[in-house]
């Protein structure tokens, strides 16, 4: 297991072009080294779980019995919605190939803003 100074390539990553800093699409990234694997972290992941953890300290102060019950029963949840995820993934791949079939005739016309 190697740890350490990270390689030069992987300290930080670059913007990609044509996304601002300031854009809605754009997220910023932090990567580290912990343990020898190199992590990704997204701000955005984590003001998520923040605000997650927050919510659920405020039912646990309202009402802790269901807080506790959503403890139980976000794991189970969370398994139930794992094929729905996999479908979610396969129609929006299938929406992805209708497009690029669709506007095949655009590009080969030289039209890229499409």
């Amino acid at each position: 297991m190697r740890s350490g100074p990270l390689p030069p390539a992987s300290r930080a990553i670059q913007a990609v072009p044509g996304i601002g800093a300031g854009s809605p699409g754009c997220v910023a990234v932090k990567l580290f080294q912990k343990g020898g694997v190199l992590r990704v972290e997204s701000s955005q992941s984590a003001m998520k779980l923040l605000i997650a953890i927050l919510l659920w300290a405020i039912l646990l102060a309202v009402c802790w019995p269901l807080a506790l019950l959503f403890i139980a029963v976000w794991p189970i949840l969370w398994l139930l919605s794992i094929p729905f995820r996999f479908l979610a993934l396969v129609v929006e791949a299938g929406f992805a190939l209708a497009a690029v079939i669709l506007l095949l005739p655009a590009r080969r016309l030289g039209l890229r803003d499409l």
